[in-house]
């Protein structure tokens, strides 16, 4: 399955915010709505695409699966 891998070397995410990363208006941010990764999840869903938080080292990493190419859309 082809996929894509978008990685930082920042702080991490908490265990705390691992639990609501995808939930609407869910922020840890003070100028931020709570919906980035949220509407980033059901744009990869609605294409038949996964999001997936992977656990690293250090930083974040998320990976979007993508449908397979020769798989036909309903």
């Amino acid at each position: 399955m082809p996929w894509l891998k978008v990685q930082d070397n920042g702080q991490g995410i908490s265990e705390e915010a691992m639990n609501y990363l995808f939930e609407p208006f869910y922020t840890t941010a003070k100028d931020g709505n709570g919906l980035g990764l949220y509407l980033c999840r059901e744009l990869c869903h609605a294409n038949q695409a996964t999001l997936d938080l992977e656990e690293t080292p250090k930083g974040a990493s998320f990976v979007i699966t993508f449908a397979h190419p020769h798989r036909q859309f309903q």
